[in-house]
């Protein structure tokens, strides 16, 4: 299971989640965090949309890392 990050001040935490439901896709995360499931672990651009209409609130900002995107590499 994936245990969700967070960081603040060059301190690093790690915490071990279970529930009654497990997801791996963000569309489904956030269409069971949305329809009232609970909270939701997920990237700031695949919540945009909710955010920003004001669907979702987005919680301990301040230990939310910093991501710089993907990146691709090619041999």
């Amino acid at each position: 299971m994936y245990r969700w990050e967070f960081e603040r001040h060059g301190e690093a935490v790690t915490v071990e989640v279970d529930g009654p439901l497990t997801l791996t896709s963000d569309r489904l995360i956030l269409r069971a965090v949305l329809a009232g499931a609970g909270l939701a672990y997920v990237s700031a651009w695949n919540a945009r949309e909710p955010m920003r209409d004001g669907r979702l609130t987005q919680l301990l900002d301040q230990w939310t890392p910093t991501y710089f995107g993907l990146c691709f590499y090619y041999p």
